[in-house]
């Protein structure tokens, strides 16, 4: 499942200004079936963390997504490619070619939210955007709002709170 965050930092509010976000998204995770989430964070890198906000401000809202036809070997890959790559480096040059729009290949060992997450998917055989105009070459070309508009994401909910999770946990879980 993709968790979309609606960032409220400097750098989060301008990613969702310069990818022209419609959501106003500025971040993406992974979240696993015990409910951690994979992200790639400006401190630390690809990190695995315990939950959906655990170094995100409080009271910072998700959405959560789907992958529509994921299977359950199709998960297990994507938690593969998560675990060969966590600690990478975070790629702030290629953040920065969202805000000039310029596609920059920044760190080619680093990776930022969007690319891990359209990379594991990709690497478990089911790619977000290969039916969309147009489609990236590279997991580096994907922003937040772009991985979004792929049409196998199918909308769980929005929330702000652990708590609120509760109903769809039993749904996931």
């Amino acid at each position: 499942m993709i968790a979309a965050y609606h960032g409220t930092s400097w750098l989060s509010r301008r990613i969702i200004k310069f990818t022209r976000s419609p959501l106003g998204i500025s971040h993406v995770g992974w979240v696993d079936h015990d409910w951690s989430v994979w992200e790639a964070w400006t401190r630390g890198g690809l990190l695995h963390n315990a939950s959906l906000w655990s170094v995100h401000t409080p009271g910072t809202i998700v959405d959560l997504f789907d992958v529509d036809g994921l299977t359950d070997a199709q998960r297990l890959l994507v938690a593969d490619w998560f675990e060969r790559h966590e600690g990478a480096p975070y790629d702030f040059a290629s953040i920065f070619g969202f805000i000039t729009r310029k596609f920059m290949d920044g760190n080619p060992s680093g990776l930022f939210c969007s690319e891990a997450v359209y990379a594991a998917l990709e690497y478990a055989g089911r790619p977000l955007l290969r039916s969309t105009e147009p489609a990236p070459t590279e997991a580096w070309q994907v922003d937040p709002s772009m991985l979004l508009r792929s049409p196998l994401l199918k909308w769980v909910g929005t929330f702000d709170h652990p708590e609120n999770l509760q109903a769809i946990t039993h749904q996931h879980g």
